[in-house]
């Protein structure tokens, strides 16, 4: 075979292996929409909730949901859960209760699990990481656990009123949701936790903050809109929930492709300098400072999210719908989070400049109702002004640059005239 032929071989073959790994995330991207399509059936008026799952999942990453009782915080969680594959051991067990022979252990041990606990202040260590076994103490084997069917052997975990666990379960919790490890008769060894969802009805007290850091995914899930008539009509007639009949869509492995593959999206240094102005943004606007953790892991979240969207890059859209889960620790910060956002939730240029203008115009529109007689009014004209004068510094188009100016004039005038 001539040196030429050789490489055109090569070449083919190189070319199938691509077409067939673009074949593959093109059907993995599909099994989570189709995840996505079969929740919405059920989580009605919660799309931000099921892209705050979906994104965490993704991103091996923990999700925890805000909400009064009653929100479908708990079933969104089973639903998804059992769409992709992950609680097969979990209807194993509730088969052998009435058929003791139906399965074997081998064959349980093997099937993907969601642990299930709900937290209580007398919540032990335990009933995370499993008993201590006597039969191994009484072998001399020292303190090893029993961890069977607890979180040590769980893809995913529901933990119910997260905020509820005492000091020494929330600091087991800890461990498993940062490093995936437990101490087991004096070895740390590794869990396959891939995701944790959260769902509490309470504001974490100081104390958690360490818990509540290890949650980058936060979603407020507020009651169905009183004024929107028609989620109400789909809600009182949809049949209720039963996971049973059900089919699994999607699976553990996809969720693992997503994960893998989405590490080669790449961020752009313009993109990179988007961002460094928006973290300023956060901090000096809305005070709200993230830690490098918190924000090395945003990047991650970035690339599953362009990943999902089919794009080799990551783009504002990805910023959007990204920081609008990770970037607030109050529930009171989101409306103000999500008007620095909407700026990003389109992709063309054009487009982004025109919410660029429009964003400045609220913020002036909010501003000349101050009074600049009173501190507070005149610290928020002159933040305001600020603001506007750096939106304009960053437009192109001539007229929306000249008007920012006269709407910055305006502003510094009534600051003046005080």
């Amino acid at each position: 075979m001539t040196k030429r032929k050789q490489t055109d071989k090569e070449s083919k073959q190189r070319l199938a292996v691509l077409e067939e790994g673009e074949k593959q995330h093109k059907e993995v991207r599909g099994r989570i929409n189709l995840v996505r399509t079969m929740m919405q059936k059920f989580c009605i008026e919660q799309d931000h909730l099921i892209d705050a799952m979906i994104l965490a999942a993704c991103g091996h990453q923990h999700c925890l949901s805000f909400g009064l009782p009653g929100c479908n915080k708990s079933g969104a969680i089973d639903l998804f859960t059992h769409l992709i594959g992950a609680d097969i051991r979990n209807q194993m067990r509730s088969e052998l209760v009435k058929d003791p022979q139906a399965y074997s252990e081998e064959e349980i041990h093997k099937a993907t699990y969601t642990f299930k606990v709900t937290l209580d202040a007398y919540t032990a260590p335990e009933a995370l990481l499993g008993p201590i076994s006597i039969a191994a103490y009484k072998a001399d084997k020292g303190y090893l656990r029993v961890l069977t069917d607890t979180i040590a052997e769980a893809e995913f975990a529901n933990i119910e009123e997260t905020f509820n666990g005492n000091g020494a379960t929330l600091q087991a919790l800890v461990r498993c949701l940062n490093e995936r490890e437990i101490d087991n008769g004096g070895l740390r060894i590794k869990i396959p936790l891939r995701s944790a969802f959260g769902a509490t009805n309470n504001e974490p007290r100081p104390n958690m903050a360490a818990v509540y850091d290890r949650f980058l995914v936060r979603v407020d899930v507020p009651y169905l809109d009183p004024s929107n008539g028609q989620a109400f009509e789909r809600l009182m007639s949809q049949p209720r929930l039963n996971l049973r009949v059900i089919n699994r869509v999607a699976s553990v492995s996809d969720i693992d492709h997503v994960m893998e593959e989405s590490q080669k999206v790449e961020i752009s240094t313009t993109m990179i300098r988007d961002l460094k102005d928006f973290r300023a943004g956060l901090v000096s606007e809305l005070h709200i400072n993230l830690s490098p953790r918190r924000w090395a892991n945003i990047g991650h979240l970035l690339r599953v999210s362009a990943w999902l969207n089919d794009r080799a890059e990551v783009k504002g859209p990805d910023v959007w719908n990204v920081c609008r889960f990770t970037c607030w620790d109050r529930r009171a910060d989101i409306p103000e989070l999500m008007k620095v956002l909407d700026v990003y939730r389109v992709e063309d240029a054009a487009d982004k400049e025109v919410s660029e203008y429009n964003m400045a115009v609220s913020i002036y529109n909010d501003a000349i109702v101050q009074d600049p007689t009173t501190d507070e009014g005149a610290r928020k004209l002159m933040r305001a002004s600020g603001t506007i004068n750096q939106i304009a510094g960053k437009l192109v188009n001539e007229r929306h640059v000249a008007e920012l100016q006269r709407m910055t004039d305006v502003l510094d005038c009534k600051i003046n005239e005080a």
